[in-house]
């Protein structure tokens, strides 16, 4: 399935937090890579201060895994759409990731996952 017409296919609220999710995770994968490379060096911000971004990706993941868990909107049943239409996932694969009750799996984790995040980008949790 073509990852457009699938993100396409979610219901709102889903589709704007699914696209903000995936633009936060771009985002603080630059920035560590970012840091990373230059670690303090040429004047620029030094590794050591926090940034916002994973705090703001972890909690769009909580907001994205909460709107899965309680199958707002159909959303819980769209993804599960979304992968039963897709001719490239495994017959058996299919089988298990096309319930809905998968995608409300997938939304806890990413409420356990996003909370996380959340944690460490505050410095919470070291």
């Amino acid at each position: 399935m073509n990852p457009i017409r699938f993100v396409r296919s979610l219901p709102q609220p889903v589709r704007t937090v699914f696209v903000l999710v995936l633009v936060a995770i771009l985002a603080t994968t630059a920035e560590v890579v970012v840091r990373s490379l230059t670690d303090g060096r040429d004047g620029r911000i030094p590794f050591d201060v926090m940034s916002p971004l994973p705090a703001v990706t972890g909690g769009l993941l909580v907001v994205m895994g909460v709107l899965l868990v309680l199958d707002v909107a159909g959303s819980a049943r769209a993804f599960a759409d979304g992968v039963a239409q897709d001719e490239s996932v495994p017959e058996r694969t299919r089988a298990v990731m096309s319930r809905p009750v998968t995608a409300r799996v997938y939304g806890a984790m990413a409420v356990v996952v996003g909370t996380g995040f959340v944690l460490a980008g505050t410095g919470l949790v070291t």
